[in-house]
């Protein structure tokens, strides 16, 4: 299964996804979330961005989905 099908998966199912969680090997070692998530959108996809704040002190963007993909 492709990393953007195991990503997708994982939004549908109700989850959210950051580029840290995304490089584990259940999504493919995903280095590129944000291309991944650009590509959900260009399908169709509503897909929505927090930002949120780590333990280091620094922001990374978490994605959940908020709206499957219209007809689909």
């Amino acid at each position: 299964m492709s990393q953007y099908n195991l990503i997708l998966a994982w939004l549908k199912a109700g989850n959210t996804i950051d580029r840290v969680y995304a490089t584990h090997p259940k999504f493919g070692r995903c280095g590129r979330l944000a291309a991944r998530i650009r590509e959900m959108k260009e399908a169709g996809y509503d897909i929505g961005k927090v930002m949120v704040k780590t333990a280091t002190g620094a922001y990374i963007a978490s994605y959940s989905i908020r709206k499957d993909k219209p007809n689909g």
